[in-house]
């Protein structure tokens, strides 16, 4: 069913760096999984550590390899964008990658060559990007000029090895890894070379190979002649010359795009139809369908009839024959089809959510790709576990009811055929869950100890009775329901534990809200407890047992929950950052020196900020991250809202201010460190890469700086700055900062 995409995918354009570094070897694993329409998006950090960064360290060097892997990081983000906005419409896989060779890969690829020979301080790079030279051979006249010792290192070579040379020069063969690696070892370069030139001398080498291998293929003459004139990749020029192109390449289209048009407002969901309109959007979907055949023979087209069927199929009320067409348009809009992608994958979930047993492998596809196109964030932000096609590791419970929740926003009544009748669900409200008096007047079950409680209007959530009377603080329920055996290890549908609950009645958070009774507390932790309870995230805010402590301003209340046995290191929020991240945050906010009010109060527009939201607002303000956004940006428009929103803001971020003492805090921190928290754990969020002691130091907490170091803090650690793309250290962080104390103390710079 799936036919070829016009653009490569990511795991393509990863193996043809292996190629051009020579650092595939024999290995199928990129083979198979490039070959995968629907391939995970975990497999491209997999691919790049797998294919280049380790045989790059291993033979070139780790410095040289990581700025590789950053570099492509970097650029598959620029893809993603890429391809989820331009459409490749009426393009073949051939005549889609002459075009992306000439302007996105070649200004890209010069660009990193560039990069790379001002890091390495090498050669200007028209040395290696000219069409009339070999790169190596432009290298090794440079070396001659440019190298001290140059000249006595190559002098010394056997015959052998200078004829293995020249053909290198020529083009007649390209050196292998292995043998690159050789010629500056230290048995042969040792005398002329230490191991830091040495280490250079492979890296330029090893990029000069690349070059030199995309100049042999059929696009890289092409590829290299205009690599050769691009200053930079500006994206903007980049898309305007790859849409210019394809339109010369593709004009006959435009007679299809006038009948694709009226169909598309025919079926449009929300426009009113009439008995007429399904009658005649099905003979018109017959005649389009013969039309596209004539006009584009090779199915690029294909799409734009199946996404219409798939409309017509749901206007009709006949969503199990619509998701099977939804499936067939998606996998043929996948990798070509620009922003009619993200449209066609929102309304697949809709519809395939709202059948009696949703498709699980359907509805994993789909939001793999939204994920690969950078249209969602990942489930599991940071995880480099591998890559996995189970269904929970792309999906939450929750996301169903979410889906099904915007089917009448994207399809609403009055825009489906008179007569359709869509299948019977619970009611799906988005939002919050309003409690009604009746759930509070419910009386515990004493002979059923481990009942679930329904609580909820219209949408309902089930959660154990021990849970729901520890969160309504009824002290008698509570004990006579452990006396009757109630399970403390009982979790509810959003993973609440009765424990959470009742660290969560001790939060100091919330405004104009005095702590609760902390019996619940003393009570329960008791209670032997379960390592997977202990360290569970709820679903939708991923709160945890150790963060929510921490928000309690007890010392007390953390040391317990470690005593027991909670790990100071489980991730929790919707960064997914650790508790000792999380409780430095909390001192850097105290101080003043935390940006949360600024966040707050703008509309965000990094998806883990609009994911937060998401899952705050349980998708009550958009089903897609883009949605959300517009919605934040039409509100913000409106003055009162702004002046509310800012209010509000700075009251949460005042509460947290006056609620938090400073030296309990700082207590808990040297407890967790103490408890053998990783000092040194990358976060994902809001700066990939930074770690609890950067944080310390950024915050100029000496005494915690120094309790970390002590404790294996890795000063010398480094992190990617994403706007610069420079690698920053802690001696940096404390400088940008002006952490006095850290840069005296710990750096010895007054």
């Amino acid at each position: 069913m799936h036919s070829t995409p016009a653009y490569p995918n990511h795991l393509e354009i990863i193996r043809s760096l292996a190629r051009g570094f020579d650092t595939k070897g024999s290995d199928k694993w990129i083979d198979d999984h490039a070959g995968k329409w629907d391939f995970d998006y975990r497999a491209i950090p997999v691919a790049t550590d797998k294919v280049l960064f380790e045989p790059l360290s291993r033979y070139i060097g780790e410095d040289f390899a990581r700025n590789v892997a950053t570099w492509l990081n970097r650029f598959c983000k620029t893809y993603s964008w890429f391809v989820a906005n331009l459409s490749l419409e009426g393009l073949s896989h051939s005549e889609a990658l002459r075009i992306l060779s000439s302007h996105l890969f070649s200004a890209f690829g010069a660009e990193a060559v560039r990069t790379a020979c001002s890091i390495l301080d090498g050669p200007p790079p028209e040395q290696y990007l000219s069409p009339d030279k070999q790169a190596i051979e432009g290298l090794f006249e440079w070396l001659e000029l440019s190298v001290p010792g140059w000249d006595d290192f190559y002098n010394q070579l056997s015959k052998e090895v200078k004829d293995r040379m020249r053909r290198w020069q020529t083009g007649a063969q390209l050196p292998a890894l292995s043998s690159l690696s050789a010629l500056f070892s230290q048995q042969d370069a040792g005398k002329f070379f230490d191991e830091t030139q040495r280490t250079r001398l492979r890296a330029l080498l090893v990029t000069a190979r690349a070059v030199d291998h995309y100049r042999a293929l059929p696009i890289g003459e092409i590829a290299i002649e205009r690599a050769h004139g691009y200053s930079n990749a500006n994206l903007r020029d980049i898309h305007s010359r790859v849409v210019e192109e394809c339109m010369l390449k593709a004009p006959q289209f435009k007679l299809i795009a006038e009948r694709n048009v009226m169909l598309a407002t025919l079926l449009h969901p929300g426009r009113e139809k009439s008995f007429k309109d399904q009658v005649f959007a099905q003979q018109a979907l017959t005649h389009f369908k013969i039309f596209l055949h004539q006009i584009a023979p090779s199915g690029s087209l294909s799409y734009c009839q199946s996404w219409h069927e798939a409309r017509w199929l749901t206007l009709s009320g006949k969503l199990d024959r619509a998701t099977e067409t939804y499936q067939r348009a998606f996998e043929q809009s996948y990798f070509h089809a620009g922003p009619n992608q993200g449209l066609i994958i929102q309304e697949a979930l809709a519809v395939a959510a709202m059948l009696p047993s949703p498709p699980k492998t359907f509805l994993r596809q789909l939001r793999n790709g939204q994920v690969v196109l950078g249209l969602e964030v990942p489930l599991d932000l940071g995880d480099k576990s591998g890559v996995s096609s189970r269904y929970d590791k792309h999906l939450e419970n929750w996301f169903i009811p979410q889906y099904r929740g915007h089917f009448t926003k994207i399809f609403p009544a009055h825009g489906g055929f008179p007569g359709a009748e869509y299948p019977q669900q619970e009611p799906d409200l988005l939002g919050s869950i309003f409690v009604t008096d009746d759930d509070l007047a419910k009386k515990p079950s004493f002979k059923a100890p481990n009942r679930k409680i329904k609580i909820g209007q219209l949408r309902q959530k089930r959660i154990p009775q021990l849970t729901y009377f520890v969160w309504r603080e009824n002290a008698d329920a509570v004990q006579k329901l452990l006396d009757a055996g109630a399970d403390v290890n009982q979790l509810s549908e959003a993973g609440d534990s009765a424990l959470l609950q009742a660290v969560q009645l001790l939060d100091v958070t919330t405004p104009n809200q005095k702590p609760g009774d902390d019996s619940f507390f003393t009570l329960l932790s008791e209670k032997p407890h379960k390592p997977e309870v202990l360290n569970a995230t709820t679903q939708k805010k991923r709160l945890s047992l150790l963060t929510a402590a921490i928000n309690t301003n007890r010392l007390d209340v953390l040391r317990k929950l470690l005593d027991i046995g909670c790990a100071p290191d489980s991730r929790a929020g919707i960064e997914l950052s650790t508790p000792l991240y999380y409780c430095i945050q909390k001192i850097g906010l105290v101080k003043g020196k935390s940006e949360v009010l600024r966040q707050i109060t703008q509309v965000p527009q990094d998806q883990v900020l609009l994911e937060s939201i998401r899952r705050y607002t349980s998708g009550s303000l958009g089903m897609t991250l883009e949605a959300q956004r517009q919605y934040l940006e039409r509100v913000a428009s409106d003055p009162r809202y702004k002046n509310i929103h800012q209010a509000a803001g700075k009251i949460l971020v005042e509460t947290e201010q006056k609620s938090f003492d400073l030296d309990v805090l700082r207590a808990m921190a040297g407890l967790l460190i103490k408890r053998r928290a990783d000092t040194n754990a990358e976060q994902n969020y809001p700066i990939p890469g930074y770690t609890p002691l950067m944080l310390a130091i950024e915050s100029d907490e000496l005494a915690l700086v120094n309790r970390m170091i002590s404790a294996g803090g890795i000063l010398e650690k480094t992190y990617l700055d994403q706007n610069s793309g420079k690698w920053v250290t802690p001696l940096q962080i404390a400088t940008e900062f002006q952490a006095h104390s850290v840069l005296k103390e710990v750096f010895g710079k007054g």
